[in-house]
């Protein structure tokens, strides 16, 4: 795996917005403007990076991001305000600093996003304790040939299977904690943030109303009657839901209200 911190912090794209007048926002080196705190952001990224990679969190990585770098993004916005990239004369101090701040941030957000995806297919699969979700997921899946018989509904069995799993959904809430919490001692904020903790809550209730879409869509084979809760096809793909709750979201909201 290459260098991960030198790569985030290599990789911010140019800026394609002319906000400078003649000023080719392009040419400008933005690496040489508030190193320091660049340089403190990136290591923070890329510590997040190896934990949302252990357990496979590619799908919250953004919001993990932002949940611990909180500190060092307010810090790289407020180095750029002192040392701003030239050109911007027409802009106040704020505007300045608040459109470089979202720009760069933003694309080494991206960066890590593709970091990411490039080694997705090298990674090793899990093993021993990186596995907790794995072994929260398959206790959840158990648990659907043992309810469905009974033609339970969606939320009776999401209460039932969350019970049987109760040790199993603790342990990997145990160990996202642990994992974030030794990679925040490393940052600016010691402390593991709500935000954090919010996410952690939302990585485990998704993969359980994931499994309760699931049971769902198993149980019109028992109930013929009942209607499926799948996401409309646009073409080969699942449509997008632009600007609303996610496609999961809306999957499991028709699902628990059959």
């Amino acid at each position: 795996m290459r260098g991960l911190a030198t790569i985030v912090l290599g990789l911010c794209m140019p800026l394609a917005s002319s906000v400078a007048g003649d000023v080719d926002l392009s040419k400008i080196e933005y690496g040489n403007f508030a190193q320091a705190e660049r340089k403190q952001l990136g290591k923070c990224f890329t510590g997040i990076l190896a934990v949302a990679k252990r357990h496979s969190l590619r799908e919250h990585l953004t919001g993990f991001l932002e949940a611990g770098c909180e500190s060092e993004m307010r810090n790289y916005q407020n180095g750029l305000g002192r040392e701003p990239p030239p050109g911007l004369e027409t802009l106040s101090k704020d505007l300045q600093k608040q459109f470089f701040a979202a720009q760069l941030i933003g694309n080494m957000e991206q960066a890590v996003n593709d970091l990411y995806r490039e080694d997705d297919k090298q990674m090793p699969i899990c093993s021993g304790e990186a596995c907790v979700l794995d072994a929260y997921r398959s206790c959840l899946y158990l648990q659907i040939s043992e309810v469905i018989s009974k033609r339970a509904k969606p939320r009776e069995f999401e209460n039932a299977a969350q019970q049987k799993c109760e040790v199993q959904e603790g342990a990997a809430r145990a160990k996202l904690i642990g994992d974030f919490v030794t990679v925040q001692k490393e940052q600016l904020d010691q402390e593991l943030s709500q935000k954090t903790h919010d996410l952690i809550e939302q990585v485990i209730s998704d993969i359980r109303h994931k499994i309760v879409f699931a049971y769902s869509e198993d149980l019109i084979k028992f109930q013929p009657g009942r209607k499926s809760c799948k996401t409309e096809m646009c073409g080969d793909n699942p449509c997008l839901s632009l600007g609303g709750p996610s496609n999961a979201e809306v999957e499991y909201d028709c699902a628990i209200s059959q």
